[in-house]
């Protein structure tokens, strides 16, 4: 089933041949948008990045993925309203939002009712799908308050998974949701870092919504959060050791390949 404003696109026949979309899960209709910018510090690179994901809520289930792809998916819906287009034409659109094409899946898809979540996500050029709870997060709920993009929130801190949190949350949205796997609070919640500030979360726009919303269908490979967890931390230590024997690997002039021995940025939000 086809949903307009979600699909990543494949080339068929060359550059100038026709972009086809993936078939898309559906998910129902949003009623409200939360963008988030995420700061991420790797210690071990003395580096900080930062890049930007959309919640999408609706009435029975939300999803929280990469923004740039939403700001893809909406220029094409608007300019060619899922009518045919090459994988050039595609190519344009997406460099027109900054950047280069997307290289890495990270979608997460809450289910409202129970609390359970299904996390997909990618290591190298595999997908991989678990199944993980926001029941498993257990607040403190403290009497400090502050305001975070124009919403009086208030403090909570839990202890998640080998990291302490501090998370800002507002009454006025009540929604039990926030950025990644974050929940379980009487309202969204706008802000949450860890003790370290090494993850920071932040909204920075929050809109009312009315759109179609779901997620890719792919063939993923099932696993467990642990499993896929220590993957990733192996794949972003060690790449070369993934991409030895690709096509794309560089090689040696004896015919071995090259592999590159420098690790990637990165640093687990999840550290047990």
């Amino acid at each position: 089933m086809a949903v307009p404003g979600f699909s990543e696109y494949k080339v068929t026949g060359g550059d100038d041949g026709p972009a086809c979309s993936a078939e898309v899960e559906p998910l129902g209709r949003s009623v409200m948008e939360c963008i988030y910018s995420h700061k991420i510090y790797d210690p071990k690179k003395d580096e900080s990045r930062e890049s930007f994901y959309i919640l999408e809520i609706g009435r029975d289930a939300s999803r929280y993925s990469n923004y740039r792809q939403y700001k893809v998916d909406s220029v094409i819906v608007g300019v060619y309203n899922n009518k045919p287009m090459t994988f050039n034409e595609y190519r344009k659109i997406s460099n027109s939002v900054g950047g280069s094409m997307r290289g890495s899946l990270d979608d997460i898809v809450k289910r409202l009712g129970d609390g359970s979540m299904l996390v997909h996500d990618k290591v190298f050029i595999d997908y991989y799908v678990y199944a993980d709870s926001i029941n498993d997060l257990h607040w403190t709920l403290l009497p400090e308050t502050a305001e975070v993009c124009g919403y009086e929130c208030h403090c909570a801190t839990a202890d998640f998974r080998g990291r302490s949190w501090k998370a800002w949350y507002s009454m006025d949205i009540p929604q039990d949701n926030g950025p990644w796997k974050f929940g379980n609070l009487p309202g969204l919640i706008l802000k949450v870092e860890d003790a370290d500030s090494e993850h920071v979360f932040e909204a920075i726009a929050v809109r009312n919504s009315d759109r179609e919303f779901g997620y890719d269908l792919r063939s993923f490979f099932k696993t467990s959060r642990e499993k896929f967890n220590k993957m990733l931390q192996e794949y972003k230590d060690y790449p070369g050791d993934f991409m030895s024997g690709m096509p794309a690997a560089p090689m040696k002039a004896d015919g071995s390949y090259d592999k590159p021995v420098r690790s990637l940025f990165y640093n687990a939000i999840e550290k047990e």
